[in-house]
C-alpha cells in the first residue's frame, strides 16, 4: 500500500458517506393534510435519521483512514502506474456504490423496525374504526343502533365503506404493505397481524 492508494480509498469512502447523507425519502402523502398525526412525515423522519447516521459514520471512517499516515511512517508516495490507480479508483467506486446501496437497504430495515411501534400506537384508532365498519356490514358504531331510522341508509353504508377503504389504503402505505386489489377482508386480515 502507498499514500496514493490510501488517499483514493478515503476519497471513495468519504464521498460515499457524503452522497449517502444527502439521500432523502419523500412519500407523496407527506404533503397531505392530517388533523393530528401525519404517519408519512413520521416515517420520513425516522428513515432519514437512520440513513443520515449510517452515512455520517461511513464518512467519519473515511476521514479516520485519511489520518492514518500521520501515525505511520515509511509509506511510499506512489509505487504503481497511473493505469493501476485509475483502475483501482473505478473498481473502488463500484464497490462503494454497492456498499452504499447495501447500507441503505439495512438502514431501511432498521428504520422500519424502529418506527413500527409508534405508528401502530398512533394509528390504532384508524384501524379499529375501519375494522368495525368492515365487520358490521358498513355501519359505524354511532350508526349501528339507528341504521333503520336514517334517511338514506345505503348511501351511508357506501360512504362508510369508502371512508374505511381510504383509511385502509393509508394504513397499508404507512406500514409498507402491498395493495391487495379489491378484497377488503384480505386487507383487514393483513392489518390484523400488525395491530393484534
Amino acid at each position: 500500500m502507498d499514500k496514493a492508494i490510501l488517499n483514493l480509498i478515503t476519497i471513495l469512502i468519504a464521498g460515499t458517506g457524503v452522497i449517502g447523507s444527502l439521500i432523502t425519502y419523500e412519500p407523496q402523502e407527506l404533503n397531505a393534510t392530517y388533523l393530528d398525526f401525519n404517519p408519512f412525515a413520521y416515517k420520513k423522519s425516522e428513515i432519514e435519521k437512520v440513513l443520515r447516521r449510517a452515512f455520517v459514520y461511513l464518512a467519519l471512517f473515511g476521514l479516520a483512514i485519511q489520518a492514518y499516515p500521520f501515525f505511520v511512517t515509511g509509506l511510499p508516495d506512489q509505487k504503481h502506474t497511473l493505469t493501476f490507480y485509475l483502475s483501482f479508483f473505478v473498481i473502488g467506486a463500484a464497490v462503494m456504490a454497492g456498499l452504499g446501496l447495501g447500507i441503505r437497504r439495512l438502514c431501511m430495515v432498521h428504520a422500519r423496525k424502529s418506527r413500527f411501534p409508534e405508528l401502530r400506537n398512533r394509528m390504532r384508532e384508524m384501524y379499529e374504526s375501519s375494522l368495525f365498519i368492515m365487520e358490521n356490514d358498513g355501519w359505524r358504531a354511532d350508526q349501528l343502533q339507528v341504521k333503520d331510522q336514517l334517511n338514506n341508509p345505503e348511501m351511508c353504508r357506501n360512504a362508510n365503506f369508502e371512508s374505511a377503504d381510504s383509511r385502509i389504503t393509508t394504513l397499508q402505505k404507512a406500514f409498507d404493505i402491498p395493495d391487495v386489489p379489491g378484497d377488503r377482508k384480505a386487507k383487514i386480515a393483513i392489518l390484523k397481524r400488525i395491530f393484534e
